[in-house]
């Protein structure tokens, strides 16, 4: 299975269903399942702020892919995203976000696929 690490509070947001798209500088053809993994170090946003101890260098989620699309400023609301201008970025759709039991792996830039021996319940 496909999976993308993205840092924390977004990964959690994303689990909650709360945040549906997320921003990247690159496109992709996959659309289907997509593990969540959440990265271990917090967005630079975040990091001189308390948070709530949040699961970090696990799975936290599966979703739906549903679309890549060149991102527009209507998408901004559903990202979570405090700046401006991100001409040139992509805006992927996630949909029926499904929470797992936190799965600790090694995460990775771009997509990747999770080993077969890691038992993931979607």
């Amino acid at each position: 299975m496909k999976a993308l690490t993205v840092q924390q509070p977004y990964a959690s947001l994303i689990a909650s269903g709360q945040k549906t798209i997320e921003l990247r500088s690159w496109s992709t053809m996959y659309r289907g399942p997509l593990l969540i993994h959440a990265g271990k170090r917090l967005h630079s946003d975040y990091r001189n702020r308390l948070l709530p101890l949040l699961p970090r260098g696990v799975i936290v989620c599966v979703v739906d892919l549903v679309d890549v699309r060149p991102y527009h400023e209507g998408d901004r609301p559903n990202t979570f995203v405090k700046r401006r201008l991100l001409n040139g970025f992509f805006s992927w759709v996630l949909e029926n976000a499904r929470g797992t039991p936190p799965i600790p792996i090694d995460g990775h830039q771009r997509l990747f696929d999770v080993p077969v021996d890691v038992h993931v319940v979607t």
